[in-house]
């Protein structure tokens, strides 16, 4: 979505706001990355012809301590 092409419908009617789809906080979401929890702010995107939403954590500190304290499970690829 972030190259501006909706990967359900490949519709090129990709909107983006940060902190545009208020999920609990107006500044950003809570992340439980380490004991505690960190705030971080989101990037929203919405497709307008399908409806299909993605949402991106934008702080670098927060995506580090998800990969390094071992309490979030990595997905491992498809073959």
């Amino acid at each position: 979505m972030q190259n501006g092409t909706c990967p359900k419908c490949q519709a090129t009617t990709v909107f983006m706001r940060n902190n545009g789809i208020d999920i609990g906080e107006p500044n950003g979401v809570w992340v439980v990355s380490t004991k505690q929890r960190r705030m971080s702010s989101v990037n929203s995107y919405v497709c307008t012809t399908c409806g299909y939403t993605e949402f991106y954590l934008t702080d670098p500190q927060v995506l580090a301590e998800i990969s390094q304290f071992g309490r979030w499970t990595r997905v491992n690829p498809s073959a």
